[in-house]
């Protein structure tokens, strides 16, 4: 982390991943805003975990698809902590969809708030205060193309839409054929009794929950590694934490 005194803002970090990155970053002496949406249970149990480490913690509760509310995250890091170092754009929205068809436009427009734009705005409101390094642990898709690979400095956001697009016709694509994809089967799942699915979904469901925890921990270990000087090198690159499974 930076020295001394590193301050982070970590967005979406009342639970899961932002919660043990936030954990993580205060280990390591940072001060450290966490913004979360409206669970505040589990925001102020985030925040006793940083204290009892002995740094400061921010709470903001709020919506980032409101641009002006990604502006007051920003202006609180700065007036309470003082400066900001690290931004890490964890908070995002996702269902669960078999079918393109299945995704209305209402949900397209809160993914992309959620999950891009907010980014950007948290992004353009931090820079200009402290110069703060953006640090993303989401997997990013290479569709292979030029533009997105090395985008023009005064085009990323064509850059970013070109990439979201060749994505997202990949992705509705492979929607077409959930049997390529270890999707359900209709004609077997209707054979069984729902008794039956729940039965054998549960050790999946147990699985996934375990391996989100041991996800959590690998990628907060990845973005304390980022923050730090030991990675000043490292700048516009993606690191795959992903258990050794490749996407293509």
């Amino acid at each position: 982390m930076p020295s001394p005194d590193p301050t982070a803002i970590v967005t979406g970090a009342d639970s899961g991943i932002g919660k043990a990155v936030a954990l993580a970053y205060a280990r390591e002496g940072a001060d450290v805003l966490i913004a979360f949406l409206d669970e505040g249970d589990d925001a102020r149990a985030t925040v006793e975990l940083i204290e009892a480490e002995g740094r400061r913690a921010v709470a903001v509760p709020g919506d980032l698809q409101d641009e002006a509310h990604c502006r007051r995250v920003v202006e609180r890091a700065r007036d309470e902590l003082g400066r900001i170092d690290v931004l890490v754009n964890n908070a995002a929205f996702q269902e669960r969809r078999e079918q393109i068809e299945e995704i209305s436009t209402a949900e397209w427009d809160k993914t992309l708030r959620t999950n891009l734009t907010a980014t950007f705005w948290l992004c353009r409101e931090a820079v200009p205060v402290d110069g703060a390094r953006r640090l993303d642990h989401q997997r990013e898709l290479d569709p292979g193309d030029a533009a997105v690979r090395q985008p023009a400095r005064l085009r990323l956001d064509q850059g970013r839409a070109r990439h979201l697009l060749e994505s997202t016709v990949r992705d509705a694509r492979a929607a077409r054929h959930p049997g390529e994809r270890g999707g359900s089967r209709p004609g077997l799942d209707a054979a069984r009794g729902g008794d039956d699915r729940a039965r054998e979904a549960e050790p999946v469901r147990r699985e996934r929950r375990a391996r989100a925890a041991r996800a959590a921990r690998h990628l907060a270990g990845a973005l304390v590694f980022l923050a730090s000087p030991a990675a000043s090198f490292i700048t516009g690159a993606v690191i795959p934490v992903t258990g050794g499974e490749f996407f293509g």
